[in-house]
């Protein structure tokens, strides 16, 4: 029997970017500490214990520390970086419902995408 579960992770990773044809001051390589705060909510099988490991989230977000993420994302701003992780998380597995992501570029600034696997919530909710 499947049970609906929200999951929370949240990681810090220091990193470069820069945002092309900017035309302010982040045209130009700068750094950030980023925080990356996950929510991944859907239906987990309880024999099997998990929605998906942490393990698996924990290290796509490490693989963006110490990096130019400009090399990953082509437009790194953190609402493209916000997108990009969720979409990311969502495909991890077919039980996962809805993935909120939010990326701080500083203590006061952050965005955040919210990707819903729909085909999933339907089938759900329209049981015979």
């Amino acid at each position: 029997m499947k049970k609906y579960i929200q999951l929370n992770i949240e990681k810090t990773i220091h990193s470069a970017h820069f945002i092309p044809n900017h035309k302010g001051k982040c045209k130009n390589l700068h750094g950030h500490s980023w925080k990356i705060q996950m929510s991944v909510s859907g239906l987990y099988d309880q024999k099997q214990g998990m929605l998906v490991d942490f393990g698996d989230i924990g290290d796509l977000i490490r693989s963006f520390d110490h990096v130019t993420i400009n090399d990953r994302i082509k437009f790194p701003s953190a609402e493209n970086m916000s997108k990009f992780f969720a979409l990311k998380i969502l495909r991890m597995s077919r039980d996962i419902v809805e993935v909120t992501v939010t990326v701080w570029e500083s203590e006061d600034s952050s965005a955040t995408s919210v990707v819903q696997n729909s085909i999933l919530k339907y089938q759900e909710t329209h049981k015979e």
